[in-house]
């Protein structure tokens, strides 16, 4: 767990291919609104929450940062989607998270592949106690197993439908698994391990680690 206000930007990835967040701004729970602003609200990357001591409470990935509109049902109705900041802020119900998700630091990316580096990579070191690491699909994933036979999903996209983590990370786990005889799980794996492994592994094949990373994301959600 995190004890102390760290800046995000002082931990940053030595990879000039990987993108490099670009800092936006900081919005208290009482500003909320804000994240609709138009210089950003329909900007996609990282946020990091704080509480109320200043601890980091949880790093997550969204797109749009904003509230969305999509046009759903039949006949056609344009449905307000309130974005995943706000639903942190205001909480389930009656019950306001106020005290952990005092307030939100946004970090733009344009590049999902770098998005999704450095979440996995700001998890592992900032260590907030909000986030269940390397978390990947939601809870209401975890409905009756019939659900992957109606999918036609490689085994990697079937096991992160089960273990919520995304397919990559359980190809690069199962890879690492076999090359050592340490024990452990894959969200300590994920939180630990999982950067030097994939920097090990590029630097044998001769690729940047934004290049090899990327073509094990494309390999294990095909």
């Amino acid at each position: 767990m995190s004890k102390v206000s760290i800046d995000p930007m002082s931990i940053l990835i030595n990879e000039t291919r990987i993108q490099r967040p670009k800092y936006i701004t900081e919005i208290y729970h009482w500003d909320r609104e804000m994240v609709n602003n138009n210089r950003w609200k329909n900007s996609a990357g990282i946020y990091v929450f704080f509480d109320k001591a200043g601890n980091v409470a949880y790093v997550g990935k969204t797109a749009p940062f904003g509230d969305s509109h999509k046009n759903v049902g039949r006949p056609r109705r344009r449905r307000k989607y309130e974005s995943r900041i706000k639903r942190h802020f205001n909480g389930k119900g009656k019950s306001l998270m106020w005290e952990y998700y005092y307030k939100v630091r946004l970090y733009e990316f344009t590049d999902f592949s770098s998005r999704d580096i450095y979440e996995s990579w700001w998890i592992g070191q900032l260590k907030p106690y909000g986030n269940k690491s390397g978390r990947y699909y939601s809870v209401n994933s975890l409905l009756p197993n019939s659900r992957l036979k109606k999918n036609n999903w490689s085994q990697y996209q079937k096991d992160a439908f089960i273990k919520r983590v995304s397919p990559e990370n359980i190809a690069l786990w199962r890879y690492w698994k076999s090359t050592t005889t340490q024990d452990m799980d894959i969200n300590t794996w994920i939180s630990t391990q999982k950067m030097g492994f994939i920097s090990s592994l590029a630097t044998q094949v001769g690729q940047s680690v934004f290049d090899f990373y990327r073509g094990i994301r494309k390999k294990a959600r095909k």
